[in-house]
C-alpha cells in the first residue's frame, strides 16, 4: 500500500513530534542518573562514581533496546516507498537517539557540574568524604565504568542466552526417542 505525498507528510508529523518527546525523557532520564551519580559521588567519593557510572550504563542500554523497537514502529507507521528509504530513515532515527542518550550525561558531567542549580543542589566534581574527586577523573570514571559493564553484560548475554536456550531444549525433549509399537 502506498500513500500520496500528503498523507505521507501527516504521518511524518505525527512520528517526528513522538521522537522529540522520547528524547525530552531521554534528556530527564540521564539528568536523573548524573544527579544520582553525583549525590553517589558526594556520599560515597570514588565507588559511588563507579556505581553512577555502572548506573548510567544499564539505562543507556536499557533505552537504546527499548527505541529500537519504537523507532521500527515509527518506521513502520511511516510506509517509506522502498526499502533503502525505509533503512535510510530508521538509521537517521536511531542515530538521532542513540548519540543523544550515550553522550548527554557526558555532556551533563563535563560542562554543568558547578554551574547549574537544581533546586537546592548544586552538583560539584570536587567532593567525596575527606577526597577530591576533579571533573576529568569523574568523567573518566564515568567512561570506564560506562564502557566495562557493556563489554561485561554483553559478553555474559552473548554466552548465558545461548547457554540457557539449550538447557530449555534439553529440559523439554524427551528422554528417549517415542518409537510406536508397529501393528502386524
Amino acid at each position: 500500500m502506498t500513500f500520496t505525498n500528503q498523507e505521507r507528510a501527516f504521518r511524518y508529523l505525527r512520528t517526528v513530534p513522538l521522537l522529540l518527546l522520547i528524547i525530552v525523557g531521554v534528556v530527564i532520564t540521564s539528568t536523573m542518573v548524573v544527579l544520582f551519580a553525583a549525590w553517589a559521588v558526594d556520599t560515597m567519593g570514588t565507588t559511588g562514581s563507579v556505581i553512577g557510572g555502572v548506573v548510567n550504563s544499564l539505562v543507556i542500554m536499557i533505552l537504546n533496546n527499548a527505541y529500537d523497537g519504537v523507532a521500527k514502529k515509527m518506521n513502520d507507521y511511516e510506509n517509506h516507498r522502498s526499502s533503502i528509504d525505509y533503512e535510510d530513515a530508521l538509521t537517521g532515527k536511531v542515530f538521532i537517539f542513540q548519540f543523544v542518550n550515550s553522550y548527554l550525561s557526558l555532556l551533563i558531567t563535563a560542562y554543568m557540574f558547578g554551574r547549574v542549580k537544581i533546586g537546592d543542589y548544586e552538583p560539584q566534581c570536587e567532593s567525596g568524604p575527606g577526597l577530591l574527586i576533579s571533573c576529568m577523573d569523574q568523567l573518566a570514571s564515568l567512561i570506564l565504568s560506562t564502557m566495562i559493564t557493556n563489554v561485561l553484560i554483553g559478553n555474559l548475554l552473548e554466552s548465558l542466552v545461548p547457554y540457557l536456550l539449550h538447557k530449555q531444549q534439553k529440559v523439554f525433549e524427551p528422554s528417549e526417542p517415542f518409537n510406536p509399537p508397529l501393528i502386524t
